[in-house]
């Protein structure tokens, strides 16, 4: 135990030693920084202490204990519990060790990650998720490669392709075409590789190869470290506006043309 003790003080992730009882006996400098309890606070604790109980659902909570009355192995991800009142989420790795000085005897080792951050991207994500799912525009979600994560119904029918052939492309790949913009495709493709925010009309093709005019709006879903990890971007089509558009300055150059007599 103390060798493993030397290796867990150098250890990012919250390290914690439980005796049968499941009482902590040790815990190194990460776990007690993530907690906010000191060593002295936290030998004794019980690990029910320091999960939110109210906010874990309840199988998981069930599970934990079946695992741990029958001595076996497992990780999970719970919210836990912080000194101040706060929580975050964590990943939990418990493994069941001999305990010192008597190896019929078992105790358990608890590693736990700090996941709050990658919760929260999580959430984000499924909540964009959930509004483009519901959504009558396209929407894809890219990686920071830009190849095609998910899409929803809407894109699939404006586009023409099926998830298969659209999952691993990148949205450039799936629609260019020989009438649209290459200089608004490179402009998009430079604010993408810059991890910023864009917006773009340009002409797309379709499967069959009939095109349409696209309105293209971009944002890149970040970590916390302000890292680019996906995309989400909104394709709107926008031919009938565009239509209109071209209408107008007809009608506008014919009455310019009457004004001026010719």
């Amino acid at each position: 135990v103390n060798l493993l003790s030397l290796a867990a003080k150098a250890n990012t992730s919250g390290v914690v030693f439980m005796d049968e009882k499941l009482k902590i006996r040790w815990a190194n400098e990460a776990f007690i920084k993530m907690t906010g309890f000191s060593d002295t606070e936290l030998l004794g604790m019980h690990p029910d202490e320091l999960i939110h109980k109210k906010a874990n659902d309840p199988a998981t909570l069930s599970l934990v204990q079946e695992y741990s009355k029958e001595k076996k192995n497992f990780n999970i991800e719970m919210l836990h519990c912080r000194k101040d009142g706060g929580y975050f989420w964590a990943n939990l790795e418990s493994i069941v060790i001999p305990m010192p000085g008597n190896s019929l005897r078992k105790w358990r080792m608890g590693i736990v990650e700090d996941i709050t951050a990658k919760k929260k991207q999580q959430i984000e994500v499924e909540r964009l998720s959930l509004v483009a799912s519901i959504n009558r525009n396209g929407v894809v979600f890219t990686d920071f490669m830009g190849k095609i994560l998910w899409s929803n119904e809407g894109f699939r029918t404006l586009s023409g392709f099926s998830e298969e052939e659209i999952v691993g492309k990148t949205p450039i790949e799936l629609c260019r075409g020989p009438l649209s913009d290459v200089d608004e495709l490179r402009k998009m493709v430079n604010l993408f590789e810059r991890g910023e925010s864009f917006h773009i009309e340009v002409i797309q093709y379709r499967k069959d190869g009939s095109w349409f005019w696209g309105r293209v709006n971009g944002q890149p879903v970040k970590d916390v470290n302000g890292t680019t990890t996906q995309y989400f971007a909104m394709i709107e089509d926008i031919t009938e506006e565009k239509s209109n558009e071209e209408k107008l300055k007809v009608l506008s150059q014919i009455a310019e043309d009457n004004i001026n007599g010719v």
